[in-house]
């Protein structure tokens, strides 16, 4: 739950990029060779754009949930299952976001986060399929959640208000929460940028003159 230690930074710094990899960068290959021609004259376009962004969302939050389920495992290993106890000793207040599910189901607060680490994933992944029309490399396709991660991370500062407090994604995915966390942030932020990620995606897969 320590948000300072190094092995937590490096993922949280390198999260976009692994949801990336897995298969995200496909739907840029299939443009680029040419095979999405083949595809699409044995099935409706609108079918393999849908195909092609459900195996990348899955894939992407697979990525991502996969490495904290293997770390879970080992901590559980050397570690005893209990029931934290809110005496100031654990790194959660008790006015934080699901506070009272942590202190009291602290199994439930993990499948949370878990469930949220593969929706970001899911929707950092489909980021390279909506700038798929606009790079001409892959390394860019790659990049490019990277850039819009660390991006909402730098103006997550100037851009508080009452009502959202954080929206670097960076720390809304960290569990231990090491700032202000509203439930409208930490679950509308990923809405908005999903619903805008696939709008794009869909909207340019089906105009665009593939032939």
């Amino acid at each position: 739950m320590d948000d300072t230690h190094p092995y937590l930074i490096i993922y949280m710094t390198i999260f976009p990029i692994l949801a990336t990899l897995p298969y995200a960068v496909s739907y840029f290959e299939d443009r680029k060779k040419g095979y999405i021609k083949g595809l699409c004259t044995r099935a409706k376009r609108n079918h393999y754009l849908m195909a092609k962004y459900a195996a990348t969302f899955v894939s992407g939050g697979i990525v991502v949930v996969l490495l904290m389920v293997f770390n879970l495992i080992l901590t559980a290993s050397v570690v005893p299952s209990l029931i934290p106890v809110g005496n100031g000793l654990f790194k959660l207040c008790g006015v934080a976001m699901f506070a009272d599910i942590f202190y009291t189901h602290p199994y439930m607060y993990i499948l949370i986060y878990l469930l949220m680490y593969f929706v970001y994933g899911g929707v950092f992944a489909s980021l390279a399929l909506a700038c798929s029309y606009i790079f001409d490399y892959s390394f860019f396709v790659i990049i490019f959640p990277f850039a819009i991660y660390y991006g909402i991370g730098i103006i997550s500062p100037y851009a508080r208000t009452v009502a959202t407090q954080l929206i670097n994604p960076r720390f809304l995915l960290t569990m231990s929460q090491p700032g202000i966390i509203m439930e409208v942030t930490f679950f509308g932020e990923i809405i908005i940028i999903g619903i805008l990620a696939y709008a794009v995606y869909m909207w340019k897969g089906v105009r665009n003159d593939i032939f």
